[in-house]
């Protein structure tokens, strides 16, 4: 619970979907570190191997590009998103 920022309180309130959201989202974050760290560990190899002419294999991405690839929302953009989401939840539900 440490780990997802909630509360004891907090997370005996979440229905089961949120619970299996939550643990499919720690599931993949762990994924995606855990491809990072095999990465690195075979650049590392395959560097340490290398014959004189060929060329070196940086051990993580270039922060920068990595930096270009994600698009990180601004706070009036995630309101306006979460706005937007729940006029949708509302409007199926038929509140709207």
């Amino acid at each position: 619970m440490v780990d997802l920022g909630l509360s004891y309180e907090d997370f005996l309130n979440l229905i089961p979907y949120e619970v299996a959201m939550l643990h499919n989202r720690k599931i993949q974050n762990d994924k995606i570190k855990y491809t990072y760290m095999r990465n690195a560990f075979m650049n590392g190899y395959v560097n340490a191997n290398r014959g004189k002419k060929d060329k070196f294999i940086p051990l993580f991405e270039d922060i920068d590009n990595a930096k270009k690839k994600r698009k990180i929302m601004s706070p009036e953009e995630v309101r306006k998103a979460r706005d937007d989401f729940f006029n949708i939840v509302k409007s199926l539900e038929g509140g709207v």
